[in-house]
Protein backbone atom coordinates (compact mmCIF):
# COMPACT_ATOMS: atom_id res chain seq x y z
CA UNK A 1 0.00 0.00 0.00
CA UNK A 2 1.32 3.40 -0.98
CA UNK A 3 -0.44 5.25 1.83
CA UNK A 4 -2.65 7.29 -0.51
CA UNK A 5 -5.88 8.07 1.28
CA UNK A 6 -8.66 6.99 -1.09
CA UNK A 7 -11.05 9.35 0.67
CA UNK A 8 -9.02 12.29 -0.69
CA UNK A 9 -8.27 11.30 -4.30
CA UNK A 10 -5.89 13.44 -6.32
CA UNK A 11 -7.14 15.55 -9.16
CA UNK A 12 -4.88 15.49 -12.19
CA UNK A 13 -1.91 17.59 -11.11
CA UNK A 14 -0.64 20.62 -12.91
CA UNK A 15 1.87 23.27 -12.03
CA UNK A 16 -0.07 26.46 -11.33
CA UNK A 17 2.09 29.53 -10.80
CA UNK A 18 1.05 32.08 -8.20
CA UNK A 19 1.84 35.68 -9.13
CA UNK A 20 5.10 35.10 -11.03
CA UNK A 21 6.18 32.51 -8.49
CA UNK A 22 7.43 29.13 -9.79
CA UNK A 23 5.86 27.30 -6.85
CA UNK A 24 2.53 25.63 -7.45
CA UNK A 25 -0.02 23.43 -5.73
CA UNK A 26 -1.93 20.16 -6.07
CA UNK A 27 -5.68 20.14 -5.75
CA UNK A 28 -7.62 17.36 -4.06
CA UNK A 29 -10.98 16.22 -5.34
CA UNK A 30 -13.82 17.26 -3.06
CA UNK A 31 -15.17 14.69 -0.65
CA UNK A 32 -18.59 13.30 -1.43
CA UNK A 33 -19.96 13.05 2.10
CA UNK A 34 -20.93 16.11 4.10
CA UNK A 35 -19.84 14.92 7.53
CA UNK A 36 -16.21 15.47 8.36
CA UNK A 37 -14.41 13.81 11.23
CA UNK A 38 -11.80 15.53 13.35
CA UNK A 39 -9.13 13.52 11.55
CA UNK A 40 -10.35 14.72 8.13
CA UNK A 41 -10.28 18.33 9.28
CA UNK A 42 -6.78 17.90 10.73
CA UNK A 43 -5.72 16.47 7.35
CA UNK A 44 -7.05 19.62 5.65
CA UNK A 45 -5.02 21.83 7.97
CA UNK A 46 -1.92 19.67 7.46
CA UNK A 47 -2.26 19.80 3.68
CA UNK A 48 -2.86 23.53 3.80
CA UNK A 49 0.46 24.00 5.62
CA UNK A 50 2.47 21.63 3.43
CA UNK A 51 3.37 24.36 0.94
CA UNK A 52 4.88 26.54 3.64
CA UNK A 53 6.77 23.59 5.10
CA UNK A 54 8.04 22.63 1.63
CA UNK A 55 9.39 26.12 1.00
CA UNK A 56 11.42 25.98 4.19
CA UNK A 57 12.63 22.40 3.68
CA UNK A 58 13.49 22.62 -0.04
CA UNK A 59 14.29 26.30 -0.54
CA UNK A 60 15.49 27.21 2.95
CA UNK A 61 13.31 30.30 2.63
CA UNK A 62 10.40 31.52 4.65
CA UNK A 63 8.21 33.34 2.16
CA UNK A 64 4.83 34.93 2.65
CA UNK A 65 2.28 32.19 1.88
CA UNK A 66 -0.95 32.94 0.09
CA UNK A 67 -3.33 34.78 2.37
CA UNK A 68 -6.23 32.66 1.18
CA UNK A 69 -4.49 29.46 2.29
CA UNK A 70 -3.86 30.81 5.78
CA UNK A 71 -7.43 32.12 6.07
CA UNK A 72 -8.78 28.71 5.07
CA UNK A 73 -6.50 26.90 7.54
CA UNK A 74 -7.47 29.30 10.32
CA UNK A 75 -11.17 28.95 9.52
CA UNK A 76 -10.98 25.14 9.56
CA UNK A 77 -9.18 25.13 12.91
CA UNK A 78 -11.57 27.65 14.49
CA UNK A 79 -14.52 25.75 13.04
CA UNK A 80 -13.30 22.57 14.72
CA UNK A 81 -13.10 24.30 18.12
CA UNK A 82 -15.87 26.90 18.06
CA UNK A 83 -18.46 25.35 15.72
CA UNK A 84 -18.14 21.58 16.04
CA UNK A 85 -17.11 21.12 19.68
CA UNK A 86 -13.94 19.23 18.75
CA UNK A 87 -11.78 20.98 21.32
CA UNK A 88 -11.35 21.01 25.08
CA UNK A 89 -12.42 24.59 25.73
CA UNK A 90 -16.06 24.23 24.59
CA UNK A 91 -16.66 20.55 23.74
CA UNK A 92 -20.46 20.71 23.89
CA UNK A 93 -21.07 24.18 22.50
CA UNK A 94 -21.31 25.63 19.01
CA UNK A 95 -20.66 29.28 18.26
CA UNK A 96 -21.17 29.01 14.50
CA UNK A 97 -23.42 32.03 14.03
CA UNK A 98 -21.79 34.07 16.77
CA UNK A 99 -18.27 33.43 15.46
CA UNK A 100 -19.03 35.33 12.27
CA UNK A 101 -20.03 38.32 14.42
CA UNK A 102 -17.14 37.94 16.91
CA UNK A 103 -15.15 40.89 15.61
CA UNK A 104 -17.96 43.34 16.19
CA UNK A 105 -19.38 41.93 19.41
CA UNK A 106 -17.76 39.94 22.21
CA UNK A 107 -20.36 37.26 22.91
CA UNK A 108 -18.26 34.91 24.99
CA UNK A 109 -15.77 35.50 27.76
CA UNK A 110 -12.22 36.67 27.18
CA UNK A 111 -11.02 33.54 29.00
CA UNK A 112 -12.96 31.23 26.67
CA UNK A 113 -11.73 33.19 23.64
CA UNK A 114 -8.14 32.87 24.86
CA UNK A 115 -8.56 29.11 25.41
CA UNK A 116 -10.01 28.69 21.90
CA UNK A 117 -7.22 30.80 20.41
CA UNK A 118 -4.62 28.63 22.18
CA UNK A 119 -6.27 25.43 20.91
CA UNK A 120 -6.38 26.76 17.36
CA UNK A 121 -2.72 27.78 17.57
CA UNK A 122 -1.86 24.32 18.91
CA UNK A 123 -3.75 22.59 16.08
CA UNK A 124 -2.02 24.70 13.44
CA UNK A 125 1.44 24.22 14.98
CA UNK A 126 0.98 20.44 15.38
CA UNK A 127 -0.22 20.08 11.79
CA UNK A 128 2.67 22.20 10.51
CA UNK A 129 5.09 19.86 12.33
CA UNK A 130 3.22 16.85 10.91
CA UNK A 131 3.44 18.26 7.37
CA UNK A 132 7.16 18.94 7.84
CA UNK A 133 7.79 15.36 9.00
CA UNK A 134 5.88 13.87 6.07
CA UNK A 135 7.82 16.05 3.62
CA UNK A 136 11.18 15.17 5.22
CA UNK A 137 10.36 11.44 4.96
CA UNK A 138 9.36 11.79 1.32
CA UNK A 139 11.99 14.19 -0.06
CA UNK A 140 13.08 11.89 -2.89
CA UNK A 141 9.49 11.32 -4.02
CA UNK A 142 8.66 15.03 -3.86
CA UNK A 143 11.78 15.97 -5.85
CA UNK A 144 10.87 13.42 -8.54
CA UNK A 145 7.23 14.56 -8.67
CA UNK A 146 8.37 18.17 -8.91
CA UNK A 147 10.86 17.45 -11.69
CA UNK A 148 8.39 15.40 -13.72
CA UNK A 149 5.63 17.95 -13.24
CA UNK A 150 7.93 20.77 -14.30
CA UNK A 151 9.09 18.90 -17.40
CA UNK A 152 5.67 17.60 -18.49
CA UNK A 153 3.49 20.48 -17.20
CA UNK A 154 0.87 18.00 -15.91
CA UNK A 155 0.61 14.50 -14.46
CA UNK A 156 -2.32 12.12 -14.39
CA UNK A 157 -3.39 10.28 -11.26
CA UNK A 158 -1.94 7.06 -12.72
CA UNK A 159 1.43 8.74 -13.35
CA UNK A 160 1.50 10.07 -9.80
CA UNK A 161 0.61 6.63 -8.43
CA UNK A 162 3.48 5.00 -10.38
CA UNK A 163 5.95 7.56 -8.98
CA UNK A 164 4.64 7.04 -5.45
CA UNK A 165 5.00 3.27 -5.78
CA UNK A 166 8.56 3.68 -7.11
CA UNK A 167 9.84 6.45 -4.79
CA UNK A 168 7.42 6.23 -1.82
CA UNK A 169 6.27 5.46 0.77
CA UNK A 170 4.07 8.33 1.84
CA UNK A 171 2.92 6.56 4.98
CA UNK A 172 3.00 8.40 8.29
CA UNK A 173 4.74 6.68 11.17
Amino acid sequence: SSGINAEWPLRPGSKVARVNNPLGFVQFAPRKELLATKEHLLDLVCRGLAGKASQIIFLDKHTAPAQGDLERITNVAYSMIADHGMGKSAPNLSFHEQRSQQRSLNIWSNKLQQEMDEEVNSIVQEQYERASQIIEKNKELIKKLSTDLYERKSLTEDEVTVLIEKYGPVLET
